[in-house]
């Protein structure tokens, strides 16, 4: 993990050591989210969910236990989400949604299954953003969008149909956000972008068109980002950074080429927004880069980069009421 001072341009490194209990317990990143009181939560590949105070830089780890149920179910933590109630939520590659109790530290599990069916489903989740105060949106492998009433701890599943009218178009979604009227942004794995209208129960889909300079540039989104202004930034594997144009619908690409200020790579994981405005994204292969931007000036002046193969895993922020 790094930390990086934007006044001094200087990057801290976070590693695991094994001899010393209050370090990362992996060097492998999925997610990070900080909650109200400043503490860092941390999504590890197999390494569990750690917390970081800042402020006293002491690592707390929560790994698997197969003698407490209450442990993490999983130490692939995906993703790590803090809802605007504060409450911790986690999503695993094998144990489905869990929510951390702080006062008893332990997870509390929640797993679908379909009626009818004693077969669990949705048990490897990605992505989790905050519907309502009551509600949670939360993008699964292969196993399509779910959204999870939290005060009586049930799910509603949407998947892809055959028929793709009317339907998310791909059972694995990798992104999750929402627009100024409250849309949901649906990035998925080789199926594009689907829009979810929740007034009209009714999705969009925007695919890649070779052949229109105008459609989005790529069909596998790992992140979308909404900034300040109400603009829809989208992260495209291979696809580079697609900036959606609402007054035509249409899609901005920025991309790689052969100007030092251009994105550094155009596979785009992650995407940031900071309070200054400016955009980061995370790359792979290209590390770090940032498009900046001064007041009444929304396209890009300059570029900073990482030179090194890393990637950034985004910091989720509630969302802007």
């Amino acid at each position: 993990m790094n930390r990086y001072e934007r006044n001094t341009g200087i990057f801290s490194r976070y590693t695991h050591d094994e001899h010393n209990a209050n370090t990362i317990s992996n060097n492998i990143i999925n997610r990070l989210t900080i909650d109200k009181e400043g503490s860092l939560w941390i999504g590890t590949q197999n390494g569990g969910l750690d917390n970081l105070d800042i402020k006293k830089k002491v690592f707390t780890h929560h790994a698997h236990s197969q003698s407490d149920a209450n442990s993490i179910g999983d130490d692939n933590v995906r993703t790590v989400f803090t809802d605007s109630q504060d409450n911790v939520w986690v999503g695993t590659s094998n144990a489905g949604l869990s929510l951390f109790d702080r006062k008893s530290n332990r997870f509390i599990k929640f797993q679908y299954k379909a009626p009818g069916s004693s077969a669990v489903s949705g048990s490897n989740v990605i992505c989790i953003i905050e519907n309502n105060k009551d509600e949670l949106w939360v993008g699964a492998q292969e196993d399509g969008l779910y959204l999870f009433d939290k005060k009586d701890r049930s799910f509603h599943r949407f998947k892809h149909e055959d028929n793709p009218v009317n339907s998310i178009s791909s059972n694995t979604i990798y992104s999750l956000n929402k627009d100024e009227a409250g849309k949901l942004w649906i990035g998925t794995e080789n199926g594009g972008l689907s829009i979810f209208d929740t007034y009209s129960n009714r999705f969009y889909n925007y695919r890649h068109d070779e052949v229109d300079n105008n459609s989005i540039n790529g069909n596998s989104i790992y992140g979308i980002c909404r900034d300040r202004l109400g603009n829809m930034w989208l992260g495209a594997f291979s696809g580079g950074l697609n900036l959606f144009k609402k007054t035509t619908a249409s899609f901005q690409v920025y991309k790689h080429n052969a100007s030092p200020s251009s994105l550094s790579n155009d596979y785009v994981l992650a995407l940031y927004e900071d309070k200054e405005n400016d955009i980061w994204v995370g790359t792979d292969g290209g590390g770090l880069w940032c498009q900046m931007r001064w007041p009444h000036r929304r396209e890009r002046v300059c570029a900073r980069r990482v030179p090194a193969r890393s990637r950034l895993s985004p910091v989720s922020r509630r969302s802007r009421r």
